[in-house]
C-alpha cells in the first residue's frame, strides 16, 4: 500500500464554486482539490495536508493533490436542513450521512407500482466509460421528445460526481432530467444506496423514458481480462434485466486507440457481453462506406453475434456534434481524432426509436 502525504501552504486560491476549490501550495507544482463539505473554505497562508499519492506515481488524476484537512481548526462541521442515519464513504475517516432517494415518500410510491406491474417502464442504456454520456444523451433527446433522462452514475470511478465537467455541463444545457449517484458515489441531485432502487425511482418517480447508467470519470484498469472497474457494467445489466427493463449495453469502439485491447471493439465490451451472454442487448452502428472496419467489430463480436442490434450511420454525422466538441474528449483525444468513439453512443441515442423496436421483435422471437 502507498498513501502519500505531505504538509503545505496556500498560496493562492485558482478557481472555487459551491462543491470544491483548486488551490495552489508553496511545497509542491501541482494545484490540489479541496471538497468544502469535507475541508471547509480554505484561505492563502492556510496550512493543510495534502494526498500527494497520485501526483507522485504519475496517475491520472489530472495532475492533482487533494486536500485531506485544513490545519489548526478546532471543529469543522458541514450539516444542512436535511437529516438522515445513512452513510456514504462508511466506515472510513470521511464517512458523512445524507439523505437518500429509498428514504422518501416518492420511493414509497415508486417502489409499489413496480410491484404491482412487476417490471419498470423505462428501458437501461449502461456505459463503460463516462466520456459516452453527452453524445448519448444528445442523441437521445434529438429522437424522443420530453425523455426526462435520468441518469444514474456508480461509484466504480470518480465518487464527487460535481467534479465532471461532463455532468455540469450535461445539467446547464438541459439534456438530463436528473442525476442520481448511487453506493458511495456523491453529489449527484439526488443519492441512491444502490443502482437498482436508482432505477425503479427513476422509472416511477421521476417518470423518466430512458434510464442511462454510468461510472464518474477515471476508470480503474490493470490491463488485465477482467480488472478494470468497467467491468461492473454486468451488474447494472442484471438489475435491468432482474427489473424486467429491456436492457443496452453501449460498445466502446475505436480506431484511433494504439492498445490492442481497445483497438474496435474494447475489450471492456466484449469481456462484459462474453460473461452476461443474454437478457440484454448491444446495439452496434453500421458505418456507411466502411465496410472494413465494420467487418472487424463484427469478428471481435461474433462469439454475441444473437446479442447485436444493427443499424446503419452515415459517418457525417459528426458534424452534429460539433457544437460540443469542448465537452467531448476522452484519452487526450476529440471528436476529430476519435470519431467513432464519439459517433457510436450519439448514433444510438439518435436511433432510439430503431433500436427499441428491433429489441422487442428479437425478444418476441426468442419467446415465440
Amino acid at each position: 500500500m502507498r498513501l502519500l502525504k505531505k504538509v503545505a501552504t496556500v498560496s493562492k486560491i485558482v478557481k472555487q464554486n459551491s462543491y470544491y476549490q483548486i488551490v495552489q501550495v508553496k511545497e509542491t507544482e501541482f494545484p490540489a482539490i479541496s471538497f468544502i463539505q469535507f475541508v471547509g473554505s480554505l484561505s492563502k497562508g492556510d496550512k493543510v495536508i495534502l494526498n500527494t499519492t497520485a501526483t507522485e506515481l504519475n496517475l491520472g488524476t489530472g495532475g492533482y493533490d487533494f486536500v485531506i484537512a485544513k490545519i489548526g481548526e478546532g471543529c469543522l462541521s458541514f450539516e444542512d436542513e436535511k437529516e438522515s442515519h445513512i452513510m456514504k464513504l462508511n466506515y472510513t475517516p470521511l464517512q458523512f450521512s445524507t439523505t437518500f432517494i429509498e428514504e422518501s415518500e416518492e420511493y414509497d410510491e415508486a417502489l409499489r407500482i413496480f410491484e404491482e406491474k412487476g417490471r419498470i417502464d423505462a428501458p437501461v442504456f449502461v456505459l463503460t466509460i463516462h466520456s459516452h454520456i453527452l453524445p448519448l444523451l444528445i442523441g437521445l433527446n434529438r429522437s424522443i421528445n420530453d425523455a426526462r433522462v435520468t441518469l444514474i452514475i456508480d461509484d466504480s470511478a470518480c465518487l464527487p460526481a460535481y467534479m465532471s465537467q461532463t455532468l455540469d455541463y450535461c445539467v446547464k444545457n438541459n439534456l438530463v432530467y436528473d442525476v442520481i449517484t448511487s453506493g458511495n458515489s456523491f453529489g449527484g441531485k439526488k443519492e441512491a444506496t444502490n443502482c437498482l432502487s436508482a432505477m425503479i425511482y427513476a422509472s416511477f418517480a421521476n417518470k423518466s423514458k430512458v434510464i442511462v447508467v454510468s461510472p464518474g470519470f477515471g476508470i480503474k484498469g490493470s490491463g488485465k481480462k477482467f480488472g478494470s472497474s468497467a467491468i461492473r457494467a454486468l451488474e447494472s445489466l442484471s438489475y435491468a434485466e432482474s427489473l424486467k427493463a429491456p436492457a443496452f449495453l453501449v460498445p466502446r469502439i475505436s480506431f484511433a486507440e494504439k492498445r490492442d485491447r481497445h483497438y474496435g471493439i474494447s475489450h471492456h465490451t466484449a469481456e462484459i457481453a462474453y460473461l452476461k451472454g443474454s437478457g440484454f442487448f448491444i446495439p452496434l452502428p453500421e458505418f456507411v462506406h466502411n465496410d472494413d472496419l465494420n467487418e472487424y467489430i463484427r469478428r471481435q463480436l461474433r462469439k454475441v453475434e444473437s446479442l447485436l442490434i444493427d443499424f446503419k450511420v452515415q459517418t457525417d454525422l459528426l458534424s452534429d456534434l460539433r457544437e460540443h466538441s469542448n465537452y467531448l474528449r476522452s484519452m487526450g483525444r476529440g471528436i476529430e481524432d476519435d470519431p467513432f468513439f464519439f459517433l457510436t453512443p450519439y448514433s444510438i441515442g439518435l436511433n432510439f426509436g430503431v433500436v427499441m423496436d428491433e429489441a422487442k421483435r428479437k425478444k418476441d422471437n426468442i419467446s415465440g
